[in-house]
């Protein structure tokens, strides 16, 4: 269903973002990846070309670079055509109090988090006539968390800008998609597993897996056109 379809994955060097990418090269999407650790991107494209023998491409990209971002758009379209997905999973995760977050720290989150998702996407309508949109929200965009200000506002600013979204373009569905906490490097490396008392490889298999995001995303982008009305999608685990 998604042969030959063109896709572009932000945050594509990792967690999330390279699980998607991996589910639509088996699925034989032609798709991009975007994220700024470029010889990642390559290795992981070459590894997927040999396991699905997919077209998978990497473009070395800054998501707060608008340039980056118009570059981004051109090799694609002048490659491989207009593309027909997009999926934003870039995003920066912090856990400190509003009282310790500086004003550099807190637009920070909110650049890479929120305005990128909108140049993207904005440059994305400037050719993309049909298709989904898909932004990688949190559930911290459903639900307020103490010491979280800055991300959950980010969160919350994407939920209702998709909803917005999904309401004034006529061909292209925007969702926002919000997991739960999920298991990659960045969630890893934060305070969280601490303060959620995950300390063993089990605590994080109950957690969602890459897997689950990535297999939620393409149930998604197979079936946009019919998928839900509701363009706010929550996902939680169901292991306990």
């Amino acid at each position: 269903m998604l042969e030959g379809k063109i896709a572009i994955v932000t945050g594509a060097s990792s967690g999330i973002g390279n699980a998607i990418t991996e589910a639509l090269a088996k699925e034989k999407a032609i798709v991009v990846m975007a994220a700024r650790s470029i010889d990642k991107m390559n290795s992981q494209a070459t590894n997927l070309k040999e396991k699905y023998g997919s077209v998978v491409d990497a473009v070395k990209t800054d998501l707060t670079n608008e340039e980056d971002i118009k570059n981004l758009f051109k090799y694609t379209i002048k490659n491989y055509g207009i593309p027909k997905i997009l999926v934003n999973s870039a995003g920066v995760f912090t856990y400190k109090s509003l009282k310790e977050t500086t004003m550099e720290e807190h637009n920070k989150i909110f650049q890479l988090n929120y305005t990128s998702v909108v140049q993207t996407i904005k440059c994305a309508l400037e050719s993309m006539s049909e298709g989904v949109i898909i932004n990688i929200s949190s559930q911290a965009g459903l639900e307020g968390f103490d010491n979280e200000t800055a991300y959950c506002a980010s969160k919350f600013a994407l939920n209702g800008f998709s909803q917005s979204l999904d309401k004034e373009l006529e061909n292209i569905r925007v969702y926002a998609l919000c997991p739960g906490l999920v298991d990659t490097p960045l969630a890893r490396k934060s305070k969280l597993p601490e303060i959620l008392g995950i300390s063993t490889e089990d605590d994080w298999k109950k957690q969602l897996q890459v897997s689950e995001v990535s297999n939620k995303t393409l149930e998604i982008i197979s079936n946009y056109k019919i998928y839900s009305d509701n363009a706010i999608i929550p996902l939680s685990s169901e292991r306990v």
